[in-house]
């Protein structure tokens, strides 16, 4: 919580709060500009930061002198970079009972699979889906195919996966959210397909565990299309909006939570 002298006081949610200023950044990078340039000069500073943080109130200081605020200068940063402003959320965390009787793989693996379940139930889960497919333009994100619905596709050959859970979190924003083609979409939900965000570019990258090649060895698995889809995401495949790109916050909380 953060207070002012008057008393009044705001829940930040410091993990959806940092996602939304990386978002800034991000498409700050590809901007021109005085405020685009301001925008880079205080991701310099936080990431080169190492103690000192003048530089880091500076830079945010001449941030709101442009925008001519005095207060926080983030929804307005938002509006002219992403679009508008993003809810706020509480921090996603994913935690498995301390009762549990099975191992923590097993369980990690049921809920997942109970999350998808819940996603799918409901005007709210049909709600999301239809929100996500059209912001890819129903275009798979790991693979590229696109499979609309049409007079004979019905349903379509893409679906909304859920990044974190929606029935622990209501995060039922686009950025919570991918397209997927079914089968990548599994490969998503066991763990064998990787989705990364690094957030010295701004680029998405897919990958295989080395854990997840050894069991499909050992099993006997054929993982063949899935190797064929691992490297960079190219961008061209991501929503217009830099704002419903997947969340490189929720990402690493599900990538932490599936980790066997």
């Amino acid at each position: 919580m953060a207070g002012n002298s008057t008393g009044n006081t705001r829940n930040l949610g410091f993990v959806s709060r940092l996602d939304r200023i990386e978002r800034v950044w991000a498409a700050a990078r590809t901007e021109k500009g005085e405020l685009a340039l301001l925008v880079r000069n205080h991701e310099q500073a936080i990431r080169t930061c190492t103690g000192d943080f003048s530089p880091v109130e500076h830079a945010a200081q001449a941030i709101s002198a442009a925008l001519h605020t005095q207060g926080d200068p983030l929804e307005s940063l938002e509006r002219r970079f992403v679009g508008e402003s993003e809810p706020q959320t509480e921090e996603p965390r994913l935690v498995i009972p301390e009762d549990d009787p099975t191992t923590s793989p097993e369980a990690k693996r049921r809920l997942i699979s109970e999350w998808r379940l819940q996603a799918s139930r409901g005007a709210k889960g049909r709600a999301f889906s239809l929100r996500v497919r059209e912001a890819y333009n129903h275009r798979c994100l790991f693979s590229g195919t696109r499979l609309p619905t049409t007079t004979l596709f019905k349903p379509p050959g893409v679906v909304a996966a859920h990044i974190l859970p929606w029935r622990h979190y209501e995060l039922d924003g686009v950025n919570n959210g991918l397209c997927l083609n079914h089968l990548c979409h599994w490969g998503f939900d066991v763990g064998l397909l990787r989705l990364d965000y690094d957030s010295n570019n701004g680029d998405y990258s897919l990958s295989i565990p080395t854990e997840m090649v050894e069991h499909a060895r050992v099993s006997q698995a054929d993982i063949e299309y899935f190797r064929s889809l691992a490297g960079p995401v190219p961008r061209a495949r991501l929503p217009h909006s830099t704002r419903d790109w997947p969340s490189p916050r929720y990402l690493k909380s599900f990538n932490e939570a599936i980790a066997v």
